[in-house]
């Protein structure tokens, strides 16, 4: 991610910590000030937090190892595409859901081929009830995918360092990189998919999507072709990184392999690794940030 998005996403955690009571304040990337890859929150007296900014998938450990091997009161979680530690010591490897990613070609075809039989077969078939659209401030589209987004987010059990509230999304469809896709049925226009994606050098990066019904819901593989679709005639976009699941079992990894993405083997390292709990997502250092944290 870019330095906009950085920010957005700085102004947006900070806003969280202080609308959940939480006594601590969070301080840009202290060792990156021009590209910016972690937090760093403050809490209590000189004790620090490092995490990622949101969808970022790879930061160069080394550099910030050292940085933190200097300090006995700083913990760190890290986003990393390498699996090694590269001789450092003190840091947990813990493997993550792999990032699915989608090399996009010129011609449309050859990009159709990529696809599994199934979803062509459903994608077919949808594309016959939906319409494409892309959100250009007109009308009320923006605001009916803000009113979904956080409709569904609170019927989810979010975590106080994922939810994006109405005024960083704002943020973010308001910079001219971002983009929000949707399609809605021809038969019910108040039925709608919503997809918001962030456009950096060579790549589309899915962010989120929403829904206003449990059938625009279905629309997912129809929209995301249509995505893709559109990215064919971009000539100067030649990956479409579409994230990864939640967990191994939770079937989003096949369904975006499905649509023609490959894999790439993502890690989270942890530091110190006596920080590390296995039976959480967070080590107790960062229990703070799995404060569950409604609108």
């Amino acid at each position: 991610m870019n330095n906009d998005f950085f920010s957005i996403n700085h102004a947006r955690l900070t806003r969280l910590l202080k609308s959940s009571e939480i006594n601590a304040t969070i301080h840009w990337d202290q060792l990156n000030q021009e590209k910016p890859k972690l937090h760093f929150i403050e809490q209590g007296q000189n004790l620090f937090h490092a995490i990622p900014c949101y969808n970022t998938d790879h930061v160069e450990i080394e550099p910030y190892a050292k940085f933190f091997s200097n300090s006995t009161a700083l913990t760190a979680i890290m986003p990393t595409t390498v699996r090694g530690t590269l001789g450092l010591t003190d840091i947990e490897i813990i493997k993550r859901p792999n990032l699915l990613s989608l090399a996009i070609r010129r011609d449309t075809q050859e990009q159709w081929n990529l696809l599994h039989k199934s979803k062509q077969r459903n994608i077919s078939k949808l594309l016959k009830n939906i319409e494409l659209g892309i959100c250009d401030d007109t009308g009320n589209v923006r605001e009916i995918f803000l009113e979904s987004f956080a409709r569904v987010q609170v019927s989810r059990s979010t975590t106080i360092s994922h939810f994006f509230d109405t005024e960083s999304l704002n943020n973010i469809l308001d910079l001219t990189n971002s983009k929000l896709f949707y399609v809605r049925s021809k038969h019910d226009r108040s039925s709608i998919l919503f997809h918001l994606n962030f456009l950096i050098d060579d790549t589309c990066y899915y962010l989120f999507s929403s829904n206003t019904s449990e059938e625009s819901r279905a629309f997912s593989a129809a929209l995301h072709w249509l995505v893709i679709e559109w990215l064919t005639s971009q000539y100067n976009y030649k990956y479409y990184s579409l994230g990864g699941g939640l967990s191994k079992a939770d079937g989003i990894e096949k369904f975006k392999s499905q649509l023609g993405a490959t894999h790439v083997e993502r890690y989270y390292a942890v530091y110190p690794s006596a920080k590390y709990n296995p039976e959480n997502f967070f080590p107790p250092s960062h229990s703070f940030l799995s404060k569950k944290f409604f609108v």
